[in-house]
């Protein structure tokens, strides 16, 4: 799996972000999609304890939707060596009742790589939790919760297992005055020690074309 982080968000009152990628919580792709015909932009930065690596890493993403079905996207890293990475996403299962709801698709996508993933989310209050798996060399259990905090705040939590374990909290915002952007604040913590804490800030824009 790349380690780089990338946020996409959906500009609602749930909005979500994503890692490397499909709309999601810190980094666990869920069922949401942007709508038919939006583009998402977007800047993030990243930084570790600075004891373990002392460079800041930025990070572009773009993401679209069509058909209220599908959404595609690349992310990019600035510096040279930093390869570009895509992903895509189909709904496979929206409940009547929009309680329920299945997605499938591929992240971390290079010429000669792919990590497909399967999940589901259901609403639990005001709230909804989110399962599901992927796989690289191995496959992964993911799971987290999102939840809104007032009419402009959200908070997620996510985890995924394996050697790679990585276990996430973050909060978001969306600005009721400028309609479109939304801003995250991220923490990853760590379960092995000597990983350190990552921290994340994500400015995204999200507009209909």
């Amino acid at each position: 799996m790349k380690n780089r982080w990338v946020g996409l968000l959906l500009g609602s009152a749930m909005a979500t972000v994503g890692y490397c990628g499909p709309t999601g919580l810190n980094f666990m792709p869920i069922t949401d999609i942007l709508g038919h015909r939006q583009a998402y932009v977007e800047f993030s930065s990243a930084c570790s304890e600075h004891q373990i690596d002392p460079v800041v890493y930025h990070c572009g993403a773009v993401q679209m939707g069509l058909f209220d079905r599908v959404e595609f996207g690349i992310d990019f890293g600035f510096e040279p060596q930093e390869a570009e990475v895509w992903n895509a996403k189909v709904k496979l299962f929206d409940s009547k009742d929009g309680k329920f709801a299945l997605s499938a698709g591929l992240w971390n996508c290079e010429e000669d790589y792919v990590e497909p993933y399967a999940v589901a989310s259901y609403k639990v209050g005001p709230g909804r939790m989110h399962f599901g798996a992927t796989h690289d060399e191995a496959t992964r259990l993911l799971a987290g919760f999102d939840v809104p905090i007032g009419k402009s705040f959200y908070a997620m939590g996510d985890y995924m297992s394996g050697n790679r374990e990585l276990l996430c909290a973050g909060v978001g915002c969306n600005f009721e005055k400028i309609p479109g952007l939304t801003a995250i604040v991220g923490l990853t913590i760590p379960v092995n020690k000597s990983q350190g804490y990552e921290g994340r800030l994500v400015i995204g824009y999200t507009v209909k074309f």
